[in-house]
């Protein structure tokens, strides 16, 4: 009970909390109700058979409806695959780590949906490498929203073709920095 008061305490001064691990280990759902959380990370062990093992699946979808219920975020810890990422539905993309986002392949980019594209945070985005964000499929591209867009880097920006920026919508583009059009020479 002591801890619990301690990380209220942390809660109330604007720290933000995350239970690491969760499904394995001391992770129970009654720390759930005893503790101030904001984020719950889903063990990468459940991650890891995302693509090939329908319990893992079924867990991870469980976990994060329970999370996103509770009004948690939601982090998936160690997605290195596309067949990991084809198996998580758009709502569960936005549950990545941003650094989890960062590793991915540009293979794995473009195996994104355009639905699993727009789901990608505006605090994930600027993660992906330059090669990356060529990788973006047009169409996956004229998904994102206004804040996803601003969100890029110019890095990112400068290496998107003319098909890619034309494919842009007016309220788009309008939406990005000028120093983000500035990036390129289109």
């Amino acid at each position: 009970e002591q801890g619990a008061l301690i990380l209220r305490g942390l809660a109330d001064m604007g720290i933000d909390m995350s239970m690491d691990d969760f499904g394995t280990g001391y992770s129970s759902l009654s720390l759930l109700q005893k503790f101030p959380l904001q984020r719950l990370k889903i063990d990468r062990a459940f991650v890891k058979g995302l693509a090939d093992n329908p319990n893992d699946r079924s867990l991870v979808r469980t976990i994060v409806a329970m999370g996103h219920s509770l009004g948690l975020d939601m982090v998936a810890e160690g997605v290195e695959s596309v067949q990991q990422l084809q198996a998580l539905s758009a709502d569960q993309i936005a549950a990545i780590a941003t650094a989890g986002i960062a590793v991915l392949s540009t293979a794995q980019i473009v195996a994104l949906t355009t639905s699993q594209v727009a789901a990608l945070t505006s605090q994930q985005l600027p993660g992906i490498g330059s090669s990356q964000a060529a990788a973006i499929e047009t169409q996956d591209l004229s998904a994102m929203s206004n804040a996803q867009l601003l969100s890029l880097k110019v890095s990112q920006v400068k290496v998107l073709t003319l098909d890619q920026v034309n494919a842009l919508s007016t309220t788009q583009t309008g939406a990005m920095s000028t120093a983000q059009l500035a990036a390129n020479t289109w």
